[in-house]
């Protein structure tokens, strides 16, 4: 499946417990400084957050990170670092009072509708991020497909324009400029890529298909995940050169495939060995997934493959046995789709059962149990699927009624279902290991089952919603700082705004 959802491999044990609540920090910002008995380093500044959305009256308190020497420190409040130096004062400025005042103590006021870019200034240095005000309803995108990565979302618009928002420390986001410690909290265009068909987002990458068949990768790409046979981060969108047109794209943890027009399947980065295409045992491919350190396929007769890592029965191969090449998983039944997830796999199959295998941890294969299985296991009591995307700690599915369902691990609200109504929540509140239904009277045709604990679907209606975990903005509400929505929301999207250097 095109969207991929992976992240590392999550740990034996379950940490559940809520997040303490962070105080919402609009745009921090990183700047190198030295003491005045010291030689001045360069200093840079980085805004933590752009594409923020507010409504009229709403009040934000701005912070700023300073980096000197490696060192991270910070004003306002936040976890991530050590109070300023003594000396380093702090000042922020609006363009244009009339959209958004900042007061002494740097607390910004929307004050009417429309767009501004503020800066932010530290020891000689400044950057920015884009504020946009609100009118009185919220502005709205639509959009065909939606995928979910470890802590940001990429979605493809009807516009075949490719936008992004959340974590952006790794130019995930495909902003064209790499900062550090940015995040962008509300859909943001990708650069240089123009009329793409398909979106897939990894860990802390992704990639796009153009309307030619070719690739197009961003992001963290130090294990050769991003451009084969390179090392590096990228946060421009390059082009990747292949034998062949190709027709799918599924970005992985630390690797990527592509399947060509061939229906071959080639694949590099992390643990993928030496760069070649790999031809169906059987027949020809027709869909590839990258989870984390495995992938799956599916032929035109309807069988899956998988390969790479099986540490936890993943290749769904009766054992735990890595694999270099594509292997048919042990299965009578025949598949359409596949997804494969951090360290377990699920699958549609013809009549549209759900069937997943891997790790059991967290109720995540919709079994009803929480024990790991080599072989594909049903999941139970909801069918008719026509998607299944897995995450990390939850999974979720589309069935042709276009109701949602998610299982797994809810201490965030990635399953949607509203969350927990206990006051005080044990481990048996906060886990689902059968579907439960998404709240929500929206139909759905596409979801992703993010591997950061959120999750977001595409309505029939071309709608987006997003909901779960929005540490790093990546349910695109335009807002930051610990808030979760527990059920689909609407997301907010604005103009493509680029920050000023």
């Amino acid at each position: 499946m095109l969207p991929s959802r992976t992240v590392g491999a999550p740990a034996r044990t379950w940490t559940i417990a809520r997040a303490r609540p962070l105080r919402l920090v609009g745009a921090l910002v990183l700047v190198n400084c030295s003491a005045a008995s010291e030689p001045r380093s360069a200093s840079r500044v980085y805004a933590s957050a752009t594409n923020l959305i507010l409504g009229p009256g709403e009040k934000l308190a701005l912070g700023l990170f300073v980096e000197r020497d490696g060192k991270l420190y910070q004003s306002g409040h936040t976890d991530l670092a050590d109070p300023l130096p003594t000396g380093v004062s702090v000042a922020w400025a609006s363009p244009d009072e009339r959209i958004a005042t900042v007061d002494s103590s740097n607390t910004l006021t929307a004050v009417a509708p429309g767009h501004v870019v503020l800066r932010g200034f530290a020891a000689g240095a400044a950057d920015s991020f884009s504020l946009v005000v609100r009118g009185a309803t919220a502005a709205t995108r639509s959009f065909v497909s939606v995928a979910g990565g470890g802590s940001h979302v990429c979605a493809l618009g009807v516009d075949r324009m490719v936008y992004c928002w959340g974590n952006d420390w790794s130019g995930q986001l495909g902003s064209g400029v790499l900062r550090k410690y940015t995040v962008t909290a509300a859909p943001n265009r990708v650069v240089v890529l123009r009329s793409a068909q398909a979106i897939s987002a990894g860990t802390n990458h992704t990639c796009a298909l153009d309307d030619f068949g070719v690739v197009w990768c961003w992001g963290d790409g130090r294990f050769g995940q991003v451009k084969p046979g390179t090392s590096g981060v990228y946060a421009t969108p390059v082009s990747i050169s292949l034998a062949e047109t190709v027709i799918a794209v599924s970005a992985g943890g630390d690797h990527t495939c592509a399947m060509g027009v061939t229906g071959r399947i080639a694949c590099w980065g992390r643990g993928t060995g030496a760069f070649a295409w790999l031809q169906s045992p059987g027949e020809r491919f027709v869909e590839v997934s990258s989870g984390y350190n495995h992938s799956c396929a599916v032929d035109n007769v309807g069988r899956a493959y998988c390969w790479g890592n099986n540490d936890e029965g993943q290749l769904g191969l009766g054992d735990r046995m890595g694999r270099s090449l594509p292997t048919p998983i042990r299965s009578n039944e025949r598949y359409r789709a596949v997804s494969a997830g951090t360290r377990y796999t699920c699958g549609v199959t013809a009549p549209g059962e759900g069937r997943c295998w891997g790790l059991g941890d967290g109720g995540i294969l919709g079994s009803g149990e929480f024990l790991s299985t080599s072989v594909p296991t049903a999941v139970r009591n909801v069918g008719d699927f026509v998607q299944i995307s897995a995450g990390t700690r939850h999974t979720c599915g589309v069935v042709a009624s276009g109701a949602a369902y998610c299982w797994g691990l809810d201490d965030r609200g990635q399953l949607g279902d509203g969350g927990s109504t206990t006051p005080f929540p044990i481990l048996s509140d906060l886990i689902r290991p059968e579907p439960v239904r998404v709240m929500s009277d929206v139909l759905f045709s596409r979801i992703s089952a993010a591997s950061g604990d959120h999750s977001c679907a595409v309505s029939r209606l071309a709608t987006l919603y997003c909901w779960g975990n929005n540490a790093r903005g990546a349910i695109g509400i335009g807002r930051l700082g610990g808030v979760e929505a527990w059920q689909p929301t609407s997301i907010e999207s604005t103009e493509p705004v680029r920050s000023v250097p």
